[in-house]
This record gives structure tokens, sequence and C-alpha cells, in this order.
């Protein structure tokens, strides 16, 4: 097997950068031929792996979850039949939680060359500002709002490492938060209008390094499951933190759920959004999510 890894040597603190040799290594004691890349900057993954993808079967990302979303982006572009194959080696990991991998590297190749691959979906995001208008690809989780907020203030804080680290920066943030009004429509039609704290649209379960914003969520099924927080009291905000660690907040009387194939959320406040935790724009008035079934073929050993 002809195996390319794509290595974001800053992801999880630089972990994946040293794990590298160790992570080819195992690949070579399992019978692959193996070459090794590194990004140099944002977006490298993407043509990097778009590149890799036309002389290898498999294309691993090495590192986090926004690593995972450029490698995945350059296989999509390559139009080739190449499978994308995780190894998580950032401070989140969340889809490589919904792929079930391991997360020591030796233990992660083995299970991906033991494991078949089948094709997960992925989604699209457009938002709009007046004339602004981005368009981005997302595998695992699009955030509105609260969320989104805190992933940027995790892009600039050097406290921003797993599940601490974001309740940290979500208390912090929490003190400045105004509750804008949202709209929220599902396939067209009115799912939720009001104050809220966030929006979610997951392909996977879980975001924000362990939090399992949509419990249900399954990146097979060609739908994504919408997750919609109000404006909860403060015992209510309280009593909802370890519900959303648990993935047992979906009946809390401030959370409203949903399942869809596109989503369309509006505001007259500019709103943070993120796509795979990293944020792509703080004054979207309108964004557009939508799903793309069975977009990308994944080798890993099974849906968490």
């Amino acid at each position: 097997m002809q195996v390319a890894l794509i290595v974001n040597s800053l992801a999880g603190r630089g972990v994946a950068g040293r794990s590298a040799e160790q992570v080819a290594q195992a690949f070579r004691d399992g019978g692959a031929a193996v070459e090794t890349l590194f990004t140099r900057s944002r977006g490298d993954g993407e043509s990097l792996a778009m590149a890799a993808a036309q002389t290898n079967q498999l294309v691993v990302a090495v590192g986090g979850d926004g690593t995972v979303n450029e490698v995945a982006r350059g296989v999509l572009r390559s139009k080739s039949e190449a499978q994308l194959a995780v190894v998580p080696l950032g401070s989140g990991n969340d889809f490589a939680k919904v792929l079930g991998m391991p997360r020591r590297p030796r233990a992660a190749v083995q299970s991906i060359l033991a494991s078949n691959s089948y094709r997960v979906d992925l989604g699209r995001v457009v938002t709009v500002n007046h004339d602004d208008r981005r368009e981005a690809l997302f595998i695992n989780a699009v955030g509105v709002g609260f969320d989104a907020l805190v992933a940027n203030e995790a892009q600039s804080s050097k406290k921003a490492r797993g599940v601490a680290g974001y309740l940290y920066l979500a208390l912090r943030t929490l003190l400045q938060w105004t509750y804008p009004d949202v709209e929220v429509e599902c396939q067209g039609s009115r799912f939720w209008a009001g104050p809220t704290l966030l929006a979610t649209a997951g392909n996977g379960t879980c975001s924000g390094g362990g939090f399992y914003l949509t419990p249900g969520a399954s990146p097979t099924d060609g739908q994504l499951d919408v997750c919609v927080i109000g404006r909860p009291t403060p015992l209510g905000l309280l009593s909802l933190v370890p519900g959303l660690l648990r993935g047992t907040h979906l009946n809390h009387d401030a959370v409203s759920s949903k399942r869809t194939t596109s989503v369309d959320i509006r505001s007259t406040s500019g709103l943070f959004v993120h796509v795979d935790g990293e944020v792509v724009t703080n004054n979207a008035l309108h964004i557009g999510i939508e799903v793309i079934p069975s977009a990308l073929l994944v080798r890993a050993p099974g849906l968490q």
C-alpha cells in the first residue's frame, strides 16, 4: 500500500511533528510504502493532500481537527479514489473520536491498517455579510455564536487544551456574551427564533475537544444534526455543562435539536462562525449549511 502522511508539525503543541517518524515506521512495519509531507502554513494540508491523492492509496492526516479538515478537502478536490485516515495528534481530535481512533500513534496506525474503508458525508457552509461571501467545507461540525467565539479565543490562548482549557475559556467568554437574536430554518421551515447562546450543525457527535453537542449525529446518514441553545437561566446554564460532556442535554429546556439536510441561520448581529474548530468569520449575518452525502472514502475502525 502507498501511504502519504500529511503532518502538521505544530499540532498538539508539537507532538505531531515529534511523532512523525514513529507514525511512518509503524506504517512501514505494516508493509506500507510511506512518504511524509509537512505543512508549513495554513492551507498547505489541502494542496499537499490533493497532490498526494493522485499517487497514494491512503492519505493520512497527522494532527488535529484543522489538519483533518484540510486533508479531507484536498482528497475531495483530487477526484481520486484515495482514502482518508487520521492519526489523532492535535489538541482536540474530535473527528478522530467519531471514527473510533485510538489515541496512541502506533495503535492508531495498526487500527487503520486492520480496517476497511467506507464513505462519509461532508458539509458545505457559506457565510454572508453584505458583499463579503465565504465558502468552506467541513467534516465534523460548524459552530455559530458562543462556541465559535470560544474557538476564536482558543486560537490565541496558551490555556486552550482539552476539556479543562475549553471550560476555562468558555467561562471567561460568557462574561461578555450578549445573546443575539437568531433565526434558524431547517430545509426551509422555521425551527428556532430568539436570543441564542449557540447553534451547531454536526456531521460528527462532538466538538470543542469533547463536548457532545450533537450526540446522535452520524457522518454516514446523509444528514446533519442541529443543536440550538437559547438563553438558559444561570442555574440552567450550570446544569447544561455535565450534559454537554455526556451528550445527555437534548431534553434540557434551553435546548432544541433536529436532524436535517440543510440549515439557514440569520441574525442582525454579526456572528462568529467556526468550521471544524477554525474561525472563518466574526460578522456573518447569514449562514447557509448543507450536507454533501457520501463525499469521501475514510479508512477507520468504525463510528463511535
